[in-house]
């Protein structure tokens, strides 16, 4: 872009003598061809970012650990912002937390306690932004392998002379699978807002309420600023529950840090741990990946290829990616299927672009040449039962829908994806209902009330989902039932 600003008269300076000592058809000359050069690269530049959604990634620093290196951030070398993910197979899971100094001169460190087995890993140095020199994070992700023990899982992290003794409780391989799901939460530390699901979401590990939480996308509000302090200030307010439940994230347009560039670092670097799900679904990136968990598989994608024109090219790799995926579920062991993602594919808010054009794109592609397709009829041929996003600030869900058109009036053995829009998780101003109701929407929550969706998954055949309040009690519930797992729709 800064290319594209610089006109000829900026170049005057030097050009000017030489011009000036020849003739106004010599500096005609000049002028055309240096406008034609100048223009013309800028248009191409232009048409290949909306077009084709090139990326000019800005890539902070990230690298193995110098024990030489000292940082003077932070706490040092405490082990703090703990978390545990999914990992590579259903025994697997991903320890991951952050120091500010390099500390002991070694590995990352994992011991489980159960059977004193040790899992190690290398660590890595993340680089904040150039404007923030002196942040430098020691990024720490081990995967270990729980098989045969019984849970609470008991883990030692270490690095160098620190060390911390937590737990968790690892999701349920047969049974009921119960998972808190939203979007859009802000922590509670540097001043951010009093009105978040952290409490909540606190109550529901501590009471053993919950198996499995997936926050898409909108983390902290946001990862990068004040130098990360904000992001780590969330991560620490939800240590408590993410260090016991398995939390899982995905990726919002907040964690783009650079809306025109896109960088998404800290959330690549921060989350990590969850290269390990990616790498297990065959995908190459922590911003699109699936899992397992009980009897259910979940997928979690990018919903920013579709509406930040420099990210469009991931929309393609998302799909094919996508296609494969879904085309393997064994929907005998996993019978149902909910696909993740930050934005909308069904939702009414006004008449501005989040819940009309945008929205429209996910489901069928943007309306103009080479742009990327829509997920929607992927979806459908692969008979996906629910899809989850946030972005709108409010909570309202669908009837059974397919292209557009509202399959049913219920919720039994429905022939169409259920759209459940949870993204008021708290620390957010609310998005009004202004536009009308429309034919495929069941339910709009017009108390814009902070809070989760909680599901629960009883058998192969029924679900549950419930949205909570602050006070964790009942906004919204409505149950699936699906005797008939599978497509197409």
């Amino acid at each position: 872009y800064s290319f594209c600003t610089l006109l000829p008269s900026d170049m005057e300076s030097e050009s000017t003598p030489l011009l000036r000592r020849g003739s106004s058809r010599k500096r005609s000359s000049w002028w055309r061809r240096g406008d034609v050069v100048v223009v013309t690269c800028c248009i191409a530049v232009l048409v290949l970012i909306e077009l084709y959604g090139v990326i000019v990634p800005v890539v902070y620093e990230s690298h193995a650990v110098d024990p030489s290196w000292v940082n003077t951030y932070g706490e040092g070398d405490a082990i703090q912002q703990v978390f545990v993910v999914p990992g590579s197979g259903a025994s697997h899971y991903v320890v991951n937390w952050v120091t500010f100094n390099t500390g002991g001169r070694g590995p990352s460190l994992v011991t489980l306690l159960n059977n004193k087995q040790n899992f190690t890993s290398t660590p890595i140095l993340f680089t904040d932004k150039p404007e923030c020199p002196t942040v430098t994070r020691v990024i720490h992700a081990v995967e270990v392998d729980i098989t045969d023990l019984t849970p609470p899982i008991y883990y030692k992290a270490t690095y160098g002379k620190q060390s911390r003794v937590l737990h968790f409780t690892p999701t349920p391989t047969d049974g009921a699978l119960r998972v808190t799901m939203f979007g859009d939460l802000s922590g509670m530390s540097y001043g951010k807002h009093s009105d978040t699901s952290i409490p909540l979401l606190k109550m529901l590990s501590n009471s053993n309420r919950t198996d499995l939480i997936i926050h898409i996308g909108d983390i902290a509000y946001n990862l990068d600023d004040d130098c990360g302090r904000i992001g780590d200030g969330f991560m620490i307010d939800i240590e408590p529950v993410a260090s016991k439940t398995p939390y899982v994230f995905g990726p919002g347009n907040h964690e783009a840090e650079k809306w025109e560039m896109a960088s998404y670092n800290h959330y690549v670097h921060r989350y990590r741990g969850e290269h390990a799900m990616g790498r297990k679904s065959g995908s190459n990136s922590n911003r699109w990946f699936s899992f397992n968990s009980g009897i259910v598989h979940f997928v979690v994608l990018d919903a920013d290829a579709w509406a930040n024109r420099v990210s469009f090219g991931r929309a393609d790799a998302q799909i094919s990616w996508l296609s494969t995926d879904l085309s393997r579920v064994n929907r005998t062991e996993t019978p149902w299927v909910v696909v993740l993602l930050h934005r909308a594919l069904y939702c009414t808010k006004t008449d501005d672009a989040e819940c009309n054009s945008e929205a429209m794109s996910l489901r069928v592609g943007r309306q103009y040449w080479f742009s990327p397709v829509g997920i929607e009829d992927v979806l459908l041929r692969n008979a996906v039962d629910v899809v989850v996003s946030g972005h709108t600030h409010h909570y309202e869900r669908t009837f059974p829908v397919a292209r557009g058109t509202r399959m049913a009036s219920d919720y039994m053995n429905p022939k169409g994806t259920v759209h459940i829009q949870s993204g008021i998780g708290g620390g957010v101003s609310e998005d009004y209902f202004v536009s009308p109701q429309q034919p495929w929407e069941a339910f709009r929550d017009t108390t814009y009330q902070r809070g989760v969706n909680q599901a629960t998954f009883h058998n192969s055949t029924h679900a549950t989902f419930t949205q909570l309040n602050l006070s964790g009690h009942v906004v919204d519930e409505f149950s699936i039932v699906q005797q008939h797992h599978g497509g197409p729709w």
